[in-house]
Parts: structure tokens; sequence; C-alpha cells
């Protein structure tokens, strides 16, 4: 059967009530409906939901990793040392001429927060060069078959401004006008607004409402073209609770970034790679004092975990660092190289909390007898996209990583 699929971003188990979204509420109502989608560690969910394998089987674990071969600014080096010198002394005219640098120049990772010096040695992940390690995907399968896809409405970190300036239905009007196959979506707001409110529902509920408005328009254009509707709430919102500033912590021991040490701070995560043993010894010492705030996860543990640090690049480093300090949730590394201090919201954890870690999955297409089912892990999802789509998974046979 031919399916719109929205995933709407953070769109958390907790938020579905009939309150906030009373059209979503009902639709679960009549519809197959998890109650909780339980995400895997780190923040490539797209990659789990279209392969239906996890963070360690696709090798795509957080957004950004340690590929130096792949940077886009590889060869920028005396470019970024007068970003880096304007940086100093000016920090918003800085991101104002990188950014138009970086469009102009067709630069696909955004700065963000990066230190300009340390943009050389990183790339995207799951949005950049496409199988750092091979696996098959759900968009395979459907060229496989025949059928047609389009991306235009859905996101990718790798974009440089928008692929349409039509609205998500009125996309999704022209593709279901098509006869598009497959037609995902993407809707943010959730996102940021969670981030932004935390645990605040009265301020979050505007937004909601909004979204669900959204979402019925979109359901009764592919519902008067027997389309299967499917809604997707990739993972939750975790209200903050502690907040500590690990940068300052490291900067402090006196070691040099780029020359004893490299290192990328996620929002729940702090990565390190070591260029001198000193580094590593002082380093580790430090985060095993935060394990009442965190998990160390390195060479001895990572599979515990399902943490990807084998993988390497090209450069013989590990992609995601030699070792990661996760926050445990509630937990915030702030400041970070994404966001301010000011986020009261977050996600990307490696352990899941239900209701506030957790997002939620609404199917529904005629003929359908309402299920409920209390949860089900985000890579599992693809399944169920594939059986709405009557295609295989695309990866029924156990895929062996290849390192």
């Amino acid at each position: 059967m031919k399916t719109v699929f929205v995933l709407v971003d953070a769109l958390k188990s907790l938020y579905l009530t009939e309150d906030n979204m009373p059209f979503l509420y009902g639709l679960s109502k009549k519809g197959q409906y998890i109650k909780q989608v339980i995400p895997c560690a780190g923040f490539c969910e797209r990659s789990e939901i279209f392969s239906g394998l996890d963070g360690f089987d696709t090798g795509n674990f957080t957004a950004i990793g340690y590929l130096p071969e792949n940077s886009p600014y590889r060869n920028d080096y005396l470019t970024l040392r007068l970003f880096e010198i304007i940086r100093t002394f000016n920090e918003r005219l800085y991101q104002r001429l990188f950014q138009s640098w970086r469009i102009h120049s067709k630069k696909r990772l955004n700065n963000y927060r990066i230190p300009p010096a340390s943009l050389r040695n990183f790339a995207l992940t799951e949005d950049g060069i496409k199988r750092i390690i091979p696996h098959r995907d759900i968009f395979n399968v459907l060229t496989e078959n025949g059928m047609t896809y389009t991306l235009d409405g859905f996101t990718s970190l790798a974009d440089l401004g928008r692929r349409t300036e039509l609205s998500v239905s009125a996309l999704a009007q022209r593709e279901i006008e098509k006869g598009t196959d497959f037609i995902p979506l993407y809707i943010g707001e959730t996102d940021s607004i969670g981030h932004h409110y935390g645990d605040d529902i009265e301020s979050i509920r505007p937004t909601l409402k909004k979204v669900d408005q959204q979402l019925k328009s979109i359901y009764e254009k592919a519902s008067a073209s027997n389309y299967s509707f499917c809604v997707l709430g990739d993972h939750g919102m975790v209200p903050v609770k502690n907040k500590i500033d690990v940068i300052s912590l490291i900067q402090g021991t006196g070691l040099r970034l780029h020359k004893d040490y490299e290192a990328f701070y996620d929002s729940t995560m702090a990565r390190f790679w070591f260029i001198s043993s000193e580094a590593k010894q002082i380093i580790t010492s430090i985060l095993k004092q935060l394990c009442h705030l965190g998990i160390l996860v390195d060479e001895e543990n990572f599979f515990d975990y399902r943490l990807p640090l084998d993988i390497k690049g090209e450069s013989g480093r590990p992609i995601y660092g030699d070792i990661v300090w996760c926050a445990n949730p509630g937990v915030l590394i702030s400041p970070d190289y994404f966001h301010t201090s000011s986020d009261n919201g977050m996600h990307g954890y490696i352990k899941t909390i239900d209701g506030h870690g957790t997002g939620l999955f609404v199917e529904m297409f005629p003929g359908i007898a309402p299920i409920v089912l209390d949860n089900a892990h985000s890579s599992q999802i693809c399944e169920e996209l594939c059986k709405s789509l009557g295609i295989e998974s695309p990866n029924n046979i156990k895929w062996i990583r290849i390192v």
C-alpha cells in the first residue's frame, strides 16, 4: 500500500493526550498504536528507522564523527585560522561571516559551536558520505521493487537550505497526486520547543495543537487517496535537572586542544581522542570522578552499551572517540558544541526513561483493526513501514558489520 510517513521530531509519548493532540489521540484509538518507542543510543534515529538496525550495527551513532578524510574543511587551514582569530574578538561577527562563507562554498557541515580549528577533523556521519559502514535501507528495497519515493519533505543535516518552499501539507498533496509510493515527511517544531521548555506542558501545548492540525490535514489528503498514514515520534525529551560544564573541567587541566587531545561535546556525551598519553591519563581520571552523573564508555565496555567505538576511519582513529562520557538522563553537558545553557529538555541518552525519553507510533489505513502495543525499539519501526508498503524489510538476514 502507498504510504505517507510523518516523522514528528521529539513527539514524546507523554504528549499524546486528548487535550494536547485531539486528532492524533483519536486516531490512536482506531489504528495501530505503539505507546512507547524506545530510541537507540545516540543521535542517528533515521538510520535505525530506515534500516531496521541499531547504531551499533549501522555504525551511525552520533551526527558528527572524527573523519578528517571526509571533512569539507580539510583543505581550509588558513581560512579556519583566520576565523579562529575573529571568533576570539567577536562571536557574533564570526558566526555571520562563517555562515556566509560556508553557504557560498557549499560546505555541508554547519560549524555550530565547534572550534574552527577542529572542523578539519570532523564530518557528518548518516547525512554525509553514504555507507561509511555499508547497510541496506528501505530506499534500496523500494528502488529494487520499482517503487517511487521523495525526500523533498524530509530532513538532512547536509542541507544548505530548504529543499522546497512548499508546506509539509502542500508537499504531501503534490506527491499524493503524483502517486508517489512512499512519502516521508518531517515536522521539527516539537524538538525545538521541547529543548526550550523542557517539561512545561502549558507552554508546549500550543505547538502540539498546531502540529495536530497539520497531521489532520495530511491524513485527510492521504486517506482520500487510500494511502496508509503513519506518524512516528522518534524519541522523547527528558527534563534537564542537572547541568555540568565538562569543557571547563577539561580546559582547566592545562592540556591543549588539538595538541594533546581532540574533543567533541554533544549535549549528552563528551567524546575524546588522545594525542598524548598524559592527556589520556588526566582526562580519564577526571571523567571517572563524574560517575555519579554519567557513564564512562571505553574499549573495555563499549560492546555492553552497543556503542560502535571500534569503528575507525581512514585516519586509523575511532570515528566516535577513544572514550565517551555519557550523561545520565536529565544531566546536560552545558555549554556544548550545539546548544547554549538555556536548554531545559534533552534527548540522546544511552539510558531511556519511560514516558519522558520515549516516542510513539500511530498507523492508520482502511480496514485496520485497532491494536495497542506497549513498546517497541525505534529500529523496529522499519518493519512496520515495510509492512505498510508491502515490501520486505531491508535486513531480514542479519547484516554482519565490516570493521
